[in-house]
């Protein structure tokens, strides 16, 4: 008796180790408060968290894409997950952009594909900027530094011939705001999901302007990034507030991660992910939700999926 209560014990013992040994401890790279990342990824960690037994994940907020995407190509670079745009993803893989002169990141894999993330310039409506000409001299946040909505803004701003001519800032979406509002800039600059919340949170309390591109500087824009593509923001996605709608340009927002995390718990996460449920609470955290497997949309970057999200998808008979 005394010997089968000692195995029984030991054998215990070896499930609780191999239990833990299982267990997999996860960081996804968000941005700064006041961008979809930001609401998206809390939401995502806290349901996983909650729900996938054997899997943490908690949430890093950084500057955004860019800095995603540096953090996500280094082992040990501080993330296994990173919301990016793929833009930026583009960039990392390709060593163009940001990236050039850097390794491609060949360790990074996708997801899936979330909702497009159109860039904004937001402006009080009384200053009457109303194109990219009238930001000469102008104090205009570009967002932080290393995020993906600094790196397109300043793209932008040197395609149509005024990155030169402006008072350039580099602050959070939130302190952009307040800025704006207090009149401590002219314009600010923030690339994520139609909501934004920090553009809603403006046109609650202000009137505001998005600057739209014109024909041309659109065509220079989209002629930079094979991930680049016409969006136009409705005004009406933001109530009353917004006067007017804007040309813009989208990029598909992702999630991406490192090879290195297992297949098993990629292929649970993502089967998690497009659950009922999961989706109706992801819904009332951002209500732009919408997640795909992005199938072509990675092929044409030349992007590769991770082999638990394929295994995933194919279960879910969203790809072949």
């Amino acid at each position: 008796m005394k010997r089968l209560v000692t195995t029984t014990l030991a054998s215990a013992a070896v499930l609780a180790l191999a239990q833990t040994a299982a267990a997999q401890s996860l960081v996804l790279g968000t941005s700064s408060p006041g961008g979809s990342y930001f609401l998206m990824g809390g939401g995502l960690s806290t349901a996983i968290t909650r729900d996938l037994e054997g899997i943490t994940l908690s949430t890093r907020t950084t500057a955004g894409s860019t800095t995603n995407m540096r953090m996500l190509s280094r082992e040990g670079g501080g993330l296994n997950l990173g919301l990016a745009n793929l833009g930026a993803v583009y960039n990392a893989v390709t060593s163009t952009g940001k990236f050039k002169g850097k390794p491609p990141a060949k360790n990074v894999r996708a997801l899936m594909a979330l909702t497009i993330s159109p860039i904004h310039w937001v402006t009080l409506a009384k200053d009457n900027i109303k194109a990219f000409g009238d930001l000469a001299g102008k104090r205009v946040s570009l967002a932080k530094a290393g995020s993906g909505t600094a790196a397109n803004a300043d793209l932008i701003l040197r395609t149509v011939g005024v990155r030169d001519k402006i008072k350039a800032q580099f602050l959070g979406f939130s302190e952009a705001g307040n800025a704006l509002r207090d009149g401590n800039i002219d314009a600010f600059a923030v690339a994520s999901a139609v909501p934004v919340p920090v553009v809603s949170a403006m046109a609650a309390t202000r009137k505001i302007r998005l600057i739209p591109l014109a024909p041309n500087e659109l065509k220079a824009v989209l002629g930079k990034n094979p991930a680049f593509a016409p969006y136009v923001i409705k005004a009406a996605d933001y109530g009353d507030g917004v006067v007017a709608d804007a040309q813009s340009y989208g990029v598909p927002s992702t999630i991406m991660a490192q090879d290195s995390v297992p297949d098993e718990t990629i292929y649970r996460i993502v089967k998690y992910v497009f659950t009922d449920k999961t989706n109706k609470y992801m819904k009332t955290v951002y209500k732009s939700w919408n997640p795909t497997a992005g199938i072509a949309v990675f092929k044409n970057a030349g992007i590769e999926h991770h082999p638990g999200a394929l295994k995933a998808y194919k279960e879910l008979g969203m790809t072949k």
